[in-house]
């Protein structure tokens, strides 16, 4: 693994210089997020060789920068379309697209759940997206969206999940696309890892470091009372098979995904120490900076056949 520094000094002269001008045009006169995109890229410190080439050869690509929302826009989709020729897929996991975090893994961590934050539409498109599915045990039936609205809601209760966990769409169907972010109890390392969260679900939002409006679009009142709306935040909880390790996120799991970039991640520069509960942390948005964040790892695809407690929703105000 190399950090920006390492990496740099090993190229030509003249294509460092190309790297390090270009990051700087993107530091003067890019957007908010391709700022952020350029200060991260000179902290990363653990990215393997061949992900730096790739990076340095986009990164080069990327100017001019203009400062228009046109010009932000091309080249965010440019950082993306980089991150993600520095992909690594993994071919052991056939069901759904799956990728192999690029981050040193954190062997040492022992902690008896993971949770994730996710809005409705989302679960929702990831189970669509296992449906149907044609890799033999792990086939699903296709759902209509009211069949999908009261299984999920079924699943809110322990009865309901103990119903569900095994042979069927749940237990059959990915909880993420291509990497999965995930916090956990930096304390007891218990099964509840939202057990110090906030006491609503928008503080939570806040500081997990979710941008709310990529999650659900320009502020709107919703048409409808359904508990299942397009507000919805969903918490799951769940465990990593034993062959699973925790990862620290670096620049390609950040910035590599669909849609929009996120503007609240940093790097982590640290070392991690289990016994002091160093970690990677969410940067919370500026209305919750007092907040130090929680704890934040990355980890290949689980399913749902790992969960550990029932899905708890909530509505985002």
């Amino acid at each position: 693994m190399l950090g920006y520094e390492a990496a740099i000094a090993a190229l030509p002269s003249a294509n460092a210089d190309a790297v390090r001008g270009a990051l700087q045009v993107m530091l003067v006169h890019g957007s908010a997020i391709v700022k952020r995109f350029a200060s991260n890229i000179e902290k990363e410190t653990r990215l393997p060789d061949s992900a730096w080439q790739e990076l340095f050869l986009a990164i080069i690509s990327l100017v001019p920068v203009e400062d228009e929302a046109a010009g932000a826009d091309r080249v965010a989709q440019a950082i993306r379309d980089a991150m993600a020729r520095c992909v690594v897929l993994d071919s052991t996991v056939s069901a759904v697209p799956s990728a192999i975090p690029r981050g040193p893994s954190i062997d040492d961590l022992r902690v008896e759940a993971y949770g994730r934050l996710v809005t409705f539409r989302q679960l929702s498109a990831m189970w669509r997206g296992s449906s149907p599915c044609t890799s033999g045990a792990r086939a699903v039936p296709i759902m209509s969206t009211q069949a999908l609205r009261h299984f999920i809601e079924d699943l809110t209760s322990d009865k309901g999940l103990a119903a569900h966990q095994t042979g069927t769409v749940l237990s059959k169907c990915a909880l993420g696309r291509y990497i999965m972010w995930s916090t956990f109890d930096p304390v007891a390392f218990g099964p509840d890892p939202f057990a110090s969260r906030a006491a609503n679900i928008s503080d939570l939002v806040a500081t997990l470091g979710l941008d709310s409006f990529l999650l659900f679009g320009p502020p709107s009142k919703p048409a409808a009372k359904h508990p299942c709306e397009l507000l919805t935040c969903v918490l799951l909880r769940y465990t990593l098979p034993p062959a699973y390790k925790p990862h620290v996120p670096t620049i390609i799991e950040a910035y590599a995904g669909d849609g929009r970039m996120n503007y609240y991640f940093e790097v982590f520069r640290g070392s991690v120490d289990v016994e002091r509960r160093i970690f990677p942390r969410t940067l919370a948005v500026p209305s919750h900076q007092e907040s130090q964040g929680v704890p934040e790892v990355v980890h290949s695809i689980v399913f749902g056949d790992q969960l550990s407690a029932p899905i708890e929703m909530d509505h985002f105000r």
